[in-house]
């Protein structure tokens, strides 16, 4: 992996808050970044919610930039972070890849003018090729759930049959480069140059262990074209 890397994730929540012990991740990087000292500084420095961690980590000198597939966007299409030393990242902001690649984000520049860079940040040509830029790519199970509201309580429900496969294996249609493409296809093409694939189950935000090995199902199938193997329910 590259030091800094970019990172591509799949999240329900951002994590991108800026981190209020910014002071004790300098000091950190001033004595030498160790997996002790990293561990403690997670435990101790960093929000108790793991909601900071993505601009901890460009603090920490480990990310260099990110392009982030989520629900909660409602942001600019590419944003700037310079971190205390001045050194500036980029997080790109996006939603569904099919909706993103078919007249969205990385398809139409009128909504997004920085559509080259973003496919940069995520080791791709505009067309989907490979640049040889080894990505992390890190896939939050919440992305795949949606939250219902019934008076005071809020139910997390796995994404249906048929939003996977509207959303992976329904092919472009506006796009002229990347006609015919699909989400699965897109995913393909980011899993040949992911130097490192971290799939984090989030229970709690998923509905529970039975949501969680639902939803896990369903990404190796339509993500993972049934390649991910050992899998285990959680307890």
């Amino acid at each position: 992996m590259p030091s800094p890397c970019n990172i591509v994730m799949f999240d329900y929540h951002r994590d991108d808050l800026t981190p209020l012990s910014v002071t004790e991740i300098r000091s950190v990087c001033v004595k030498g970044l160790s997996m002790d000292s990293l561990i403690f500084l997670c435990e101790n420095g960093l929000s108790p919610k793991n909601d900071d961690w993505l601009k901890a980590g460009m603090e920490l000198g480990m990310i260099a930039h990110a392009a982030l597939f989520g629900h909660e966007n409602g942001r600019k299409c590419l944003e700037e972070y310079k971190d205390s030393i001045g050194t500036p990242h980029h997080i790109a902001y996006l939603g569904l890849p099919l909706e993103e690649m078919d007249k969205g984000k990385l398809d139409d520049p009128f909504t997004c003018d920085h559509i080259d860079q973003i496919f940069e940040i995520m080791g791709l040509t505009i067309d989907c090729n490979g640049t040889g830029e080894t990505i992390l790519l890190d896939i939050d199970l919440d992305y795949f759930k949606v939250d219902i509201f019934l008076g005071s309580n809020t139910y997390a429900i796995p994404w249906p049959i048929e939003a996977f496969n509207d959303q992976f294996l329904t092919p472009t249609y506006y796009e002229p480069k990347l006609h015919g493409f699909t989400g699965n296809k897109f995913i393909e093409r980011l899993l040949q140059h992911s130097g490192l694939i971290t799939i984090a189950r989030e229970a709690a935000h998923c509905g529970g262990p039975e949501n969680v090995s639902l939803i896990l199902d369903r990404v190796n199938q339509f993500l993972f074209n049934n390649e991910l193997h050992g899998l285990q329910s959680p307890n």
